[in-house]
């Protein structure tokens, strides 16, 4: 399948003026990579690179003390820096890079033949009109036709193994302009997946979370796990794969957490867009999905990493049964079960998300979702309509990833049922989520309940010693106190009597 390319690229006025800038320094630069491939397909961008054949640093301070920019030193070893400029409303970034070795050096170097172009800022300054004609794009390795016809491929053999982090790269501009891989980089990228740990982990977390950014990430991940890649990153879903579940799930473990995550893009596709024509379940399942005024606020905020709460409830539909293959038991019935998968399975998301080098933030609002991403289906009995205290505690409890973790347990249902997903049972559970869901945002739920009485008093008051019966009993006066039974220190000494005679 082909796309539509442009046969002229418009220039701004502040693009030419940067260009007349750095030619009348008398230093030879080209505008090269993402611009002039965005540009071609009429997607705008404020990102724009430059490569200059010397004076790197003071090219850069010049654009800073010209455009009233600032310029900052990203790379000094590798001679990279950073000028920022134009209005709080429509900032310019502009990366300057050396070339020593003349363009063509340059453009072979690059990672692939639609990133290995490059325009000539000389021809740029001399221009009285804002455009630059197709024929005017230097470009030895035929991106322009790769572009139209929607196919990545390598400029070079070696360009995978010169900086591996293109293997993970190459899926995330695939996926953010849809396009196809080739069969000989697909090929490579399998047989060099081994390398992509040699990079910083900062740079492959950056590519993958911007790949769980985009809208089909479900598909890209699949992607990842053909090409060797998706374990490489993270080992442990590898052990997912093949492991069995209980009837009640339609997928094996790995499928079931691929399947979430797509899941929860419909689920986000429908309630933040209100697009529900991309969804496989049907407008009347989406329909039934329960949402609220302020949902595009919550999950369009920043988790962490400059990344939303979007894509952190897919890293977390991704990790949430992670712990699985280790927690799995059989027993004599032929029951399956996965005891403390959740509370493991937050503690493997953190070890994860830490070798990411992700934010305390990012880890925080994905582990805590890990943990407990059961709780809204134990909330209440069957399909009944939780209790007052049940919600509040619920609340208190999860906290900053209370309305999250809703709809990582509606994408858990979802994927689970799969394809057998039956609509009066859909529709009970969506009422109870729904109940959670408004009912906590209709009420001011305190953030703790004050303790009436300390552990120590327990153990005074009952002969105990300390251990974990002390915070059982205090966990039982304080569902006490929020039901009303005890309402200061002295009844809650009295209540706990009873937990001698029980022996408790």
């Amino acid at each position: 399948m082909s796309q539509k390319i442009l046969q002229h690229i418009s220039l701004t006025d502040e693009l030419i003026n940067i260009s007349r800038i750095i030619s009348n320094s008398g230093v030879s630069s080209y505008i090269v990579g993402g611009f002039i491939r965005d540009s071609l397909i009429g997607v705008k961008t404020v990102d724009i690179d430059i490569v200059v054949n010397n004076k790197v640093s003071e090219i850069g301070s010049l654009l800073a003390k010209k455009t009233n920019g600032k310029c900052i030193t990203l790379d000094k070893k590798r001679n990279i820096y950073r000028v920022i400029t134009g209005t709080l409303y429509s900032n310019i970034q502009i990366d300057i890079v050396e070339a020593a070795t003349g363009i063509k050096n340059d453009l072979m170097n690059r990672d692939f033949t639609i990133n290995s172009m490059a325009i000539n800022m000389s021809n740029v300054a001399k221009m009285s009109k804002t455009t630059i004609g197709i024929k005017d794009i230097i470009d030895p390795y035929n991106g322009i036709k790769d572009l139209e016809s929607n196919k990545l491929q390598l400029t070079s053999p070696n360009s995978l193994r010169e900086d591996p982090v293109r293997l993970i790269r190459a899926i995330r501009i695939s996926s953010q302009l849809n396009l196809e891989i080739s069969s000989t980089l697909k090929d490579a990228i399998f047989e060099q997946s081994h390398l992509i740990n040699k990079p910083a982990r900062e740079r492959i977390r950056a590519e993958f979370l911007n790949i769980l950014n985009q809208k089909n990430s479900s598909k890209w991940l699949r992607e990842m796990d053909s090409l060797g890649l998706l374990t490489q990153i993270i080992p442990e879903i590898e052990h997912a794969k093949g492991v069995s579940q209980s009837k009640e799930h339609y997928w094996d473990v790995f499928n079931h957490l691929i399947e979430s995550v797509n899941k929860i893009e419909e689920i986000f596709e429908y309630c933040l867009s209100k697009n529900p024509q991309n969804t496989t379940i049907g407008n009347q399942f989406m329909s039934q999905i329960p949402t609220y005024p302020a949902i595009d606020c919550h999950f369009n905020s920043i988790a962490g990493n400059g990344h939303t709460r979007v894509t952190a409830s897919k890293l977390a539909c991704l990790l949430h049964d992670i712990s699985k293959p280790e927690t799995k038991t059989i027993e004599e019935t032929g029951k399956i079960r996965f005891l403390k998968h959740a509370e493991k399975g937050a503690k493997i998301s953190e070890i994860i998300l830490k070798n990411l080098k992700c934010s305390n933030s990012l880890i925080n609002i994905v582990s805590n979702q890990v943990l407990y991403h059961l709780r809204p289906g134990q909330i209440s009995q069957k399909s009944e309509i939780p209790s007052k205290k049940a919600i509040n505690k619920y609340y208190r409890d999860l906290g900053t990833v209370a309305i999250d973790t809703l709809y990582l347990n509606m994408a858990d249902y979802l994927a689970a049922k799969g394809p057998l997903l039956e609509q009066s049972d859909w529709e009970k559970y969506c009422l109870v989520i729904n109940d959670i869901l408004k009912n906590g945002l209709n009420k001011n739920i305190p953030d703790k309940i004050p303790n009436l009485i300390s552990g120590q008093d327990i153990m005074d008051k009952l002969n105990l010693n300390p251990g974990p019966l002390i915070g059982n009993i205090l966990t039982k006066v304080q569902d006490a106190q929020e039901d009303g039974i005890i309402k200061n220190k002295e009844e809650a000494l009295k209540y706990i009597e009873k937990f001698t005679s029980l022996g408790e």
